[in-house]
């Protein structure tokens, strides 16, 4: 589907690159074309050559001598209308579409190509060949214009669509974030602060659920779990074979980096989220757990605060 999208897009850009005056950007009027084989609306040429006082194309710079004959583009004339070529002008021999009629074949004489065909006289083998190359090729040339304008119509059903799933899924996300954090809510659990862990200068309260970092040291028991350089305090319960969500509100701090945090240990991922009504993801860690895990905290500037629960905002 993208490959096709990507194939349909580019094609379409480069119709509208071969229908667009390079001058003014907009759909070619009157086009002209230059012996350099680039088109332009004849007003777009002759006032450019008109102000630079050169005779020059506007696209690849060449530069004309003399100032050249401009030649009427009858094909890009009649694609810019976007209109099936019902009538064939006998004063250029060529087939053109009803708004060149009131156009640009203004008082010229034109037939049903149908008619045209039935009373053409071919006076020699070599003209009754030609003629039929030219009949040829303007059939072809139709065909070609009914399927860029129905490509056209296609690319344009498609960009709809496109732009229907991306506002669709702007609609969606808010609420598929929300009911995510609603489901990780199932998973809550109480954690609690493990005292002989927990360094000198940081004071645990509330049942252990939280922590303060203060200037002066309190006394603690020694055990062979405490940290004793870093201002660190690890939870007491181990987490393992299962799922566990919760949330941290940290004060006090410049540092706060998130507040929500889903461990989903048989699936091997953490993963933390940020402060908000909806649940936005900040990173995931992906691997394979192999010993119980322990959430910790590291607190390092005075009068910091931490406090941890199921749900606290």
């Amino acid at each position: 589907m993208t490959t096709l999208f990507t194939s349909l897009k580019s094609s379409l850009s480069m119709l509208w690159d071969a229908l667009t005056c390079s001058t003014c950007l907009d759909i070619l009027k009157h086009p002209v074309s230059l012996q350099c084989g680039h088109s332009f609306c004849l007003t777009c040429i002759t006032d450019s050559w008109d102000q630079e006082g050169v005779c020059r194309c506007p696209h690849c710079r060449k530069t004309f001598t003399q100032r050249p004959d401009l030649c009427i583009n009858i094909h890009l004339s009649c694609l810019t209308c976007f209109k099936a070529l019902e009538l064939f002008c006998t004063d250029h021999c060529v087939c053109i579409c009803s708004s060149c009629v009131a156009d640009k074949h203004k008082n010229h004489h034109t037939v049903l190509p149908e008619k045209e065909r039935a009373n053409k006289k071919y006076t020699t083998p070599n003209q009754k060949k030609l003629e039929q190359s030219s009949y040829k090729f303007s059939s072809n040339f139709i065909s070609l214009q009914t399927m860029l304008y129905s490509f056209k119509e296609i690319v344009i059903q498609i960009l709809n669509k496109v732009n229907s799933v991306k506002t669709t899924e702007e609609c969606i996300s808010p609420f598929f974030a929300n009911f995510v954090f609603s489901y990780s809510q199932l998973d809550s659990c109480q954690l609690t602060l493990d005292p002989n862990t927990a360094y000198e200068r940081l004071y645990l309260s509330e049942e252990n659920t939280k922590v303060s970092r203060s200037l002066e040291a309190h006394f603690y028991s020694e055990h062979p779990d405490r940290f004793e350089f870093w201002d660190q305090v690890l939870c007491k319960e181990g987490l393992s074979g299962t799922r566990c969500y919760w949330e941290v509100e940290w004060s006090g701090s410049w540092t706060l980096c998130c507040s929500r945090v889903y461990l989903d240990f048989p699936a091997g991922t953490l993963s933390f989220y940020s402060i908000s009504d909806s649940m936005i993801l900040l990173h995931k860690f992906k691997t394979t757990f192999t010993e119980p895990l322990y959430p910790g905290f590291c607190l390092k500037e005075y009068n910091s605060r931490i406090q941890i629960g199921p749900t606290l905002l």
